[in-house]
């Protein structure tokens, strides 16, 4: 018979992960040759690239101030929601509380849903793309989280119906 596993214990290495996966990513954006870049001289009137295209590091392609509050937002968001869903995790459910209740959820289920929002609107670049694998950390996360509560509800049923 399969053993499974306590429902706390994924919404912790769940959190972790995605605070490990976000943490790495930083330096991928900024380092890796993933962005396309075309000399000016090659540009046509569309604004398109007529010569070859070449790829940079987002260091080397100089970004502006937006590019790097969407980086440094994205890594704080994900550290917020694995802080929260580590600090959730540790806690103890009250079996009559309410789903979504507490800092820890409420951090977790909010940094979740806003790092999944700012990469489905990015997912056309490569940043969107970069932080996804965190961003579906911090789901299950979240998912775990929500679980745990439903089965303590479930659990305190069965005790009050014996």
């Amino acid at each position: 018979m399969a053993r499974r596993i306590a429902l706390w214990r994924m919404e912790l290495g769940a959190g972790a992960a995605a605070a490990v996966i976000g943490t790495l990513t930083l330096p991928v954006a900024l380092l890796t040759p993933l962005y396309p870049l075309c000399a000016a001289a090659a540009r046509t009137a569309s604004g398109g690239c007529a010569g070859a295209t070449r790829y940079v590091s987002l260091l080397a392609a100089r970004p502006g101030a937006d590019v790097w509050a969407l980086l440094l937002g994205l890594l704080a968001l994900t550290l917020v929601g694995a802080a929260g869903a580590i600090g959730d995790a540790r806690g103890r459910q009250a079996a009559g509380s309410r789903l979504i209740s507490g800092a820890g959820m409420l951090a977790l289920w909010g940094a979740a849903l806003a790092v999944f929002v700012i990469c489905a609107l990015g997912s056309r670049g490569p940043l969107g793309l970069l932080y996804l694998p965190s961003t579906l950390a911090l789901g299950l996360a979240a998912y775990a989280a929500l679980l745990r509560r439903v089965s303590a509800r479930r659990a305190a049923r069965a005790d009050e119906a014996r």
